[in-house]
């Protein structure tokens, strides 16, 4: 609820952050169901709905998928005005592990797919990409659609079929989430969880790649990673995050070759680990930090705190968020033409700035 807007508060001061008023949820009398008997999906966890879905999807612009785990061979492919949505975590969409089209690791598939659009209007929505750790040939989204679309209330997991438990896991070395090309639009409350994953310095939770149209994040939670970096943006502009919530000791955000670039807040059960240890073998050998820029101009970084580690018993396993004691850690590491600066440990900085 946003209240009344007064005339000492513009309208653009909120509109600019809220979903239009055509946004599309299961009360949408256009929406079609994917269970109506003209497609047949299941959504029993066992049966292969990918037709069904991709029919619904095809014939129509408003998709609803109700409660169940739908079962897909092949990825969904959204048209550029799509608007898909579900009810939360309780649908669910998820592969089978051993389909062809999931099955090369060098060339993972997405689960979900957009057009790749600049003016496109897709909505995803209240849905779980729930991506399976037993193969390397399977993602969550392939994000490719501009500044007018949405994604709302999405949850990513990379887990076995058990959940964290019994897990029967393959190395994964990509991103769980990619957003390039004509990428773009608001994003509200995006959950990614990834705790299977071996040590692989390439993995991503969530890549940003070479993307101008405006992306903003409401809420971005992203925990587990253990590559160079759970999120990376790489030679973007116009990404702005409100509010940036992680769990693990790699580091959160790696930023590249990038400008306009906005992290507002930041928290979570995230640290580091020591500045006088060492990332494993394969990784970039640089001091360990939370957050990484690299020849980067007109970012603004701002409130970026932990919370407080008071210690654990790792038990030999990597357990997240119990990296180093809050004293011997940088929360970031800037690095471009002029030199390097680290931002002295116990200094949680309130605003950090790159003209």
């Amino acid at each position: 609820n946003l209240g009344t807007i007064t005339d000492t508060e513009p309208k653009f001061m909120r509109s600019q952050h809220v979903w239009g008023s055509d946004y599309s949820l299961v009360t949408d009398a256009r929406a079609v169901n994917v269970k109506d008997p003209s497609y047949g999906a299941i959504g029993d966890g066992l049966a292969d709905d990918t037709a069904a879905l991709q029919k619904a999807i095809n014939e129509n612009d408003i998709v609803f998928v109700p409660k169940g785990y739908y079962r897909v061979s092949q990825p969904l492919v959204l048209k550029a005005n799509t608007r898909l949505f579900g009810l939360g975590v309780i649908s669910s969409i998820v592969p089978f592990f051993d389909s062809p089209a999931f099955a090369d690791a060098n060339n993972p598939q997405p689960l979900v797919k957009t057009a790749n659009s600049s003016s496109g209007s897709t909505q995803l929505s209240f849905l779980e990409l729930f991506v399976n750790s037993r193969t390397a040939g399977v993602y969550g989204l392939d994000w490719q659609v501009g500044s007018n679309s949405y994604v709302r209330n999405i949850t990513v997991k990379r887990k076995s079929d058990n959940g964290f438990t019994n897990a029967s896991n393959v190395d994964f070395e990509k991103s769980i989430i990619k957003i390039a090309n004509n990428g773009g639009g608001k994003w509200y409350n995006l959950f990614v969880e990834e705790w299977q994953s071996t040590f692989s310095p390439s993995f991503r939770i969530l890549s940003i790649d070479g993307t101008n149209n405006p992306l903003s994040f409401y809420m971005l939670n992203v925990e587990g990673g253990v590559g160079e970096a759970m999120i990376e943006m790489n030679k973007v502009k116009n990404v702005n995050v409100y509010h940036l919530k992680s769990e693990g000791d790699y580091p959160i955000l790696w930023i590249k070759d990038s400008e306009a670039v906005g992290i507002y807040g930041r928290a979570g059960l995230q640290t580091s680990i020591g500045y006088d240890s060492t990332y494993p073998s394969g990784y970039e050998q640089v001091t360990p930090s939370s957050f990484r820029i690299d020849n980067s101009r007109n970012i603004t970084l701002a409130s970026l705190v932990d919370r407080l580690n008071m210690g654990c018993d790792q038990g030999g396993a990597m357990v997240p968020g119990c990296g180093a004691a809050p004293d011997k850690w940088h929360m970031l590491l800037e690095r471009a033409a002029a030199g390097e600066v680290l931002t002295p440990v116990l200094d949680r900085p309130i605003l950090y700035k790159i003209q």
